[in-house]
């Protein structure tokens, strides 16, 4: 039963495909979490896995909530910088869907695209980045 949640919840999710599609962006679809590559860059190690993921659910809420605020500032300068960060643990994690939102956010930032295409993207990512939360705490529950 221990592996209940994830099979049931976190599976699903797991195995669900993104499909983004923007303006000016090609559409693309990804896997939310791609737990053998993952495991792949810890060399293995599941113990290692198993703390990145506990550092990811409890340090990526407060980088998220500052990439919302520097959005809501209209700060595209910093918006572009906590959405490169955001990039670079969700692509260390291979949450996949995510680490591509945030390249795009970033990406869209960096060419001066308008504030109104910067708030869609975000709007993507923060539905992606619940899907991938919830991905990863159900296989946190299914490996406590």
């Amino acid at each position: 039963m221990k592996g209940h949640r994830f099979d049931s919840i976190g599976k699903s999710l797991l195995n669900e495909t993104i499909h983004m599609e923007s303006n000016k962006l090609i559409s693309l679809d990804l896997m939310i979490w791609d737990e053998a590559d993952a495991l792949k860059r810890v060399m293995g190690k599941k113990d290692i896995l198993e703390a990145l993921v506990a550092l990811f659910l409890n340090d990526m809420p407060g980088y998220a909530k500052t990439l919302a605020d520097d959005l809501e500032r209209k700060d595209l300068e910093a918006v572009s910088k906590s959405a490169h960060a955001l990039k670079g643990v969700a692509g260390n994690l291979s949450t996949l869907a995510l680490a591509e939102i945030t390249k795009r956010i970033e990406q869209a930032c960096r060419s001066n695209s308008s504030i109104d295409e910067v708030i869609e993207l975000h709007a993507t990512f923060v539905e992606l980045f619940h899907k991938s939360c919830d991905v990863l705490s159900a296989w946190q529950a299914s490996h406590d």
